[in-house]
This record gives structure tokens, sequence and C-alpha cells, in this order.
């Protein structure tokens, strides 16, 4: 049974708070990077931006800038031996490289000593200071995501592995969401004009693509959590902003607005 200090409760509950005040990708970069090292006790956390069965790129490496260049030095050799890394080959994992839901380890499936023979740490992670670590990663519904190492020097508690999982989970909703709220802003911001779009309150963008992909007031509501009334109220709005008459003119529009593009 996993049993958290105080501080630890804290120190959770805390991050998780943040984690879902976030209103951007960029507040969790930051999130990843200067606060959980220092609330689960270990080295250094990188955030890598990827796609499904992708393999990892320089550009997309995130990390406190002294660890960033490092890992991009050492980058050719991480890629050329990434089929040799511990838990790749514990999950047998080599044609997808898709990491499980559940946090996982190196010394999950290898000694230090076995992971000191990989070549992979000869040729790459012991210059960066990596003697073990643990790798989360999740993706949103578009194959867009995050891999996020967290690099420490000795094999994770119990108790850490808990508070990482719990904290890949809260990343996994927040990142989500903000990608869906990033994706209905484009979407918006191609039908309507910016004194429009710009005007759509928060749960307006949330109603407005449901709109436009057929859904009735109460289906709408059941899929927010919020009342029927509510929803006619967002729909309202969206009509007296946009200057449209009612939905089936906003149909039509949209009709319209998709032809010319």
């Amino acid at each position: 049974m996993i049993s958290l200090s105080r501080i630890q409760q804290f120190a959770l509950q805390e991050i998780t708070l943040e984690i879902h005040r976030a209103t951007s990708r960029d507040d969790l970069v930051a999130m990843t990077l200067l606060r959980i090292p220092k609330i689960l006790g270990i080295n250094y956390t990188v955030w890598h931006d990827r796609l499904k069965n992708s393999g990892l790129t320089a550009d997309k490496v995130l990390a406190k800038p002294d660890h960033r260049n490092a890992i991009i030095d050492y980058l050719e050799e991480i890629n050329n031996h990434l089929l040799t890394h511990p838990i790749i080959t514990g999950l047998e994992i080599q044609d997808s490289m898709d990491i499980p839901r559940k946090v996982v380890t190196m010394r999950d499936f290898a000694s230090q000593r076995e992971i000191e023979n990989t070549p992979i740490f000869t040729d790459a992670y012991r210059h960066l200071e990596i003697k073990n670590h643990a790798v989360v990663e999740f993706f949103d519904p578009t194959g867009e995501g995050v891999m996020i190492c967290f690099n420490g020097h000795k094999e994770y508690t119990a108790e850490q592995k808990f508070m990482i999982q719990c904290i890949r989970d809260h990343f996994e909703i927040a990142y989500c969401k903000l990608n869906t709220l990033k994706h209905q802003d484009g979407m918006i911001r191609s039908i309507f004009d910016q004194n429009i779009s710009s005007s759509l309150s928060k749960r307006e963008r949330e109603v407005f693509p449901l709109i436009i992909s057929g859904k009735t007031n109460p289906e709408i509501a059941i899929i927010l959590g919020i009342s029927p009334r509510t929803v006619e109220k967002h729909v309202a709005a969206i009509l007296e902003k946009s200057g449209i008459e009612n939905r089936k003119a906003l149909m039509s529009y949209i009709l319209s607005k998709s032809k010319i593009g």
C-alpha cells in the first residue's frame, strides 16, 4: 500500500491544481521542467513533443538550457541506440514505440549493471547523468502527444512512481483539453472574422463545434455536462455575435464558407 508523507500529499495536490489551471501548453512545459523535479526529488525532466510512432527530433526536445544543449549533442547517439533502451526491450515495443499508460522505469527491466552495459548508456546516457529514468507519454485523439522523461540517479520508490503516475494522468487530461480548444479556435477563425471569433466566450467555443456537427441542444448539454437551457443561451449568444438569424442559417453560412475555401 502506498503511503505518501504529508509533504508529498500537499505537493501532489498543489501541482494537480496547477495542471488544471494551465491555459496553454507552455504552462504545462514550465511545470514539467521547473516544478516537478523539486517535487519528486530528481535531477531533471525532459519534455518531448512527438507524434504517435515517431522518433526523437532535436527541435521538439525541451529541457532547462544546460540539459537541453547536452541532450541535443547526444541526440544522434540516443536515436541510433534507442532499440537497446531497457524499457523498449523490456516491453518489446521496438515496432510501435508506444509506452503504456502505466509509468515504467529502466530499473523495472534491468539491473544497474545491465543498464550501464547498454549502448544507449555508454554512448549517451552516462554523459547526460542518467542512471535511471522513468518515462510516460500520452496523446490526444489526433495523434499529437508528449513523452516526459524523469531523470535521476537512483531507483524510484513506490511513492515516487505513484506521484509520477498521478501527474501523468492529470497532464493527459489537461493536454487533451488544451489541444481541443486550440483546434476549436482554429476552426472558428476559419469561419468567422477576427472580431467575431475573439468575442466568443470559452464555453461558446466549446458549444460551436457541436452545433456544426449537428448535435441538438439536449445532446450538447449531456456532452458538456450543463443544462439544455444553458446550451440554448450559448447558442443564442453565438448567433447574435455572428449576426446570423438562426441555426439553419448558420449551417448554410458555414457550408458557403467551406465551398469558397
